[in-house]
């Protein structure tokens, strides 16, 4: 019992070391989905040590290519420092991009930008619009912050 379990745990992560690889080769072919799975996987630490600066690299060559999923959590990284020196005008950057392409979080967390003014000129009238948009696009915690803007608008 003991022999095919150590066999079993072998097997799968033989089977693990290959998808690695796999999607290695695969983003270092410029594939964007693969680079922001590595993204994942680096931040995660899911099959590789944890490693905040290799997974801004990664979602930052997807982001670059236009991956919405990349790119929000590229400004998160911006926006907390984690893994990069924390830079608000850069994570309002990334926001933008992914909001554009209708990223209901990332409208939100726009919305929020603009509420504060990290990173941008704080505009209410801004914010209020971005979090209006992040509610229709079915983000469930933009309703209660558009009624609160609503009332400061």
């Amino acid at each position: 019992m003991k022999k095919l379990l150590n066999v079993s745990i072998c097997l799968f992560m033989s089977l693990s070391v290959f998808a690695n690889a796999s999607a290695l080769q695969k983003a270092q072919q410029g594939e964007v989905d693969s680079q922001y799975q590595l993204g994942e996987m680096y931040y995660s630490g899911e099959g590789v040590a944890q490693d905040y600066k290799t997974a801004a690299k990664w979602y930052q060559k997807a982001a670059a290519q236009g991956n919405s999923k990349a790119q929000f959590k590229l400004a998160e990284m911006y926006y907390s420092g984690t893994g990069l020196t924390q830079h608000y005008k850069t994570a309002a950057k990334w926001y933008l991009k992914a909001a554009q392409q209708g990223d209901a979080k990332a409208q939100f967390k726009l919305g929020l930008v603009y509420l504060t003014g990290e990173g941008v000129v704080q505009n209410i009238k801004l914010a209020l619009m971005w979090t209006h948009l992040s509610e229709s696009n079915g983000y469930h915690n933009a309703r209660k912050m558009k009624n609160i803007l609503s009332m400061r608008a």
